[in-house]
C-alpha cells in the first residue's frame, strides 16, 4: 500500500513539473524569439519524416536562402528514410510536396551551426539536453506559437488521418506566426546594419 501511494505521489509531482515546464516553454519561446540573432534555423522532431520537415518546407516558402539558412534533422538513429505514404497523400491535400525529403539524423555539429532551433515537444527537450546543454537557450517550441492549451505539436505518427491534418494545420498556423517574428527581427536587423553603415 506504502509503495503505490509513493508511486501516485511521484507520478502526479511528474505530472505538475511537465506542466510547469510547458507553461515557461510559452513565455520563454516567445520573449527568445524576438531577440534571437543569426541567419541558421535547424527545425527538430522524432523521425525527421513528419513534422520538421513540413515545418522547415514552410519556413523555406516564407523565406529566401539569403535571409536564412534552414534544415530539418531528428533523433531517429536510421537515415535516409521517406516520409509515409499515407502522409504524402494527406499533405498533398495541402499543396505540400515531399516525396524528395530524406530524413537526417542530428549531429552536434547541427546544433553549434544553428542559432534558432525548433522543437515539437517535450522528448525533443530532453533529447538535446543528452546532446548538448548548451544549446538549449536557442531553444523555441514552435507550439508556443499556437492557439492551443499546449506547446507540444504531438507525433502524428500512426495516429490516423483527423489527428494528422490537425497536426499540419496546428504547424502551419505556428510557422506563420514565428515567420512575422522573424521578418520583424530581420527588419530590425537591417535597419541596425543600414544606421551603422551611415555612421
Amino acid at each position: 500500500m506504502h509503495n503505490f501511494a509513493t508511486r501516485i505521489i511521484n507520478s502526479i509531482i511528474r505530472r505538475a513539473q511537465h506542466i510547469i515546464i510547458l507553461m515557461r516553454a510559452r513565455k520563454k519561446s516567445r520573449e527568445s524569439i524576438s531577440k534571437r540573432e543569426g541567419n541558421n534555423i535547424l527545425v527538430l522532431c522524432y523521425g525527421n519524416i513528419y513534422r520538421s520537415p513540413l515545418a522547415e518546407n514552410l519556413l523555406k516558402k516564407y523565406f529566401s536562402s539569403e535571409t536564412y539558412n534552414i534544415m530539418s534533422a531528428g533523433f531517429h538513429k536510421k537515415e535516409n528514410r521517406t516520409c509515409e505514404p499515407e502522409y504524402l497523400q494527406i499533405l498533398e491535400e495541402y499543396g505540400y510536396d515531399l516525396y524528395e525529403h530524406r530524413s537526417k539524423t542530428v549531429k552536434p555539429s547541427d546544433l553549434k551551426w544553428a542559432d534558432i532551433i525548433l522543437i515539437m515537444d517535450r522528448y525533443n527537450l530532453d533529447m538535446l539536453k543528452k546532446m548538448d546543454s548548451d544549446c538549449i537557450s536557442k531553444t523555441i517550441w514552435i507550439g508556443a506559437f499556437s492557439k492551443r492549451k499546449s506547446v507540444e505539436v504531438q507525433d502524428p505518427y500512426d495516429k490516423g488521418y483527423g489527428f494528422t491534418r490537425d497536426v499540419i494545420s496546428d504547424i502551419e498556423l505556428c510557422i506563420k506566426d514565428i515567420s512575422l517574428e522573424l521578418s520583424n527581427n530581420q527588419a530590425v536587423s537591417d535597419n541596425r546594419a543600414i544606421k551603422n553603415h551611415n555612421i
